[in-house]
């Protein structure tokens, strides 16, 4: 765990316990100081690693909150982007602190459905999360988590509907596409969704589906990815998207400090958008590349 992102505490005792449940300080991000007083969601927890090693049957990346995800917390919550609103879903949510930092402190979002995939229990895990949280009281009305592997987008256009003798997870993929069909997304979000060859090509993929699904005209999708960590996944991540006709851009400060014109993700003049093609270098060869977290604003690609 990073110090500077979170910090576990308990009532009734000082120091550290792997069986407490992980509070996460929302006050920590510099960039939320100052902005507002303390969120609601500085009191969200995450059930202890003890109780993660309980729930999930396989090795997932959702046994902690990640940087991008308070990355991209922070670029939403910044003054320079307009607040979310509306119906917002999450790939790839493991723990829900993403999602359930979103409902907690954006009330104009009404609907807000943090995903993850069945295997493993990870669905589960993601599940335990929000429940705990709720039966504490927090402010997650708005959040309802829905199994999703992004393998069940394929062809999900010509997905039949659910029928009432539809079992296990052909059933599980009929009832989600049922809930995702047709629903105008205000914003996608997800964070750090790529770790291997596999997930550099299924995520353009579902986010393409997803994109399809929804109506594309007037959705925003937003991706935090630390870029260096994995060069050649960048790369392939990349290619992938452009496979599926999206194209991706780095929000970001404009360097030269002249302004523009104010982006699509509702950022200031002043905001760049800088095309991921020219941010992403060729494999470097080097050791140990630079790393850091940008958030991607993904698009269908101009004609």
């Amino acid at each position: 765990m990073h110090a500077d992102a979170m910090r576990a505490r308990t009532s009734a005792r000082a120091g550290w316990s792997d069986t407490t449940p992980t509070v996460i300080d929302a006050d920590a991000s510099s960039t939320l100081r100052g902005l507002r007083p303390m969120p609601d969601s500085s009191r969200l927890c995450i059930d202890s690693p003890e109780a993660y090693v309980s729930t999930v049957t396989s090795q997932t990346t959702g046994g902690k909150v990640w940087p991008a995800a308070r990355t991209l917390y922070d670029h939403l919550a910044s003054s320079r982007t307009r607040p979310p609103r509306g119906k917002l879903l999450e790939l790839g949510s493991g723990t829900g602190w993403l999602s359930m930092a979103l409902a907690c402190d954006f009330p104009a979002l009404e609907l807000v459905v943090p995903t993850e995939m069945l295997h493993g229990n990870a669905f589960a895990w993601l599940e335990r999360n929000i429940a705990m949280n709720t039966e504490a009281g927090l402010p997650l009305s708005a959040c309802r988590a829905q199994p999703l592997d992004w393998s069940w987008l394929a062809d999900a256009e010509e997905a039949p509907l659910p029928s009432e003798g539809d079992a296990g997870e052909a059933g599980a993929r009929a009832a989600a596409l049922e809930q995702l069909r047709g629903v105008a997304w205000d914003l996608i979000v997800g964070s750090d969704l790529v770790y291997d060859e596999e997930g550099a090509r299924a995520l353009p993929a579902a986010i393409a589906a997803l994109l399809r699904l929804s109506g594309a005209e007037g959705r925003r999708v937003l991706y935090a990815h630390t870029l260096g960590r994995f060069e050649i996944l960048d790369r392939d991540f990349l290619e992938a998207l452009h496979a599926e006709g999206l194209s991706a851009y780095e929000l970001g400060a404009d360097p030269a400090g002249e302004g523009g014109a104010e982006s699509a993700d509702g950022a200031a003049p002043g905001a760049a958008r800088v095309d991921l093609a020219a941010a992403v270098p060729d494999f470097s060869g080097s050791l140990f590349p630079e790393m850091r977290v940008a958030v991607l604003e993904i698009e269908w690609t101009a004609s």
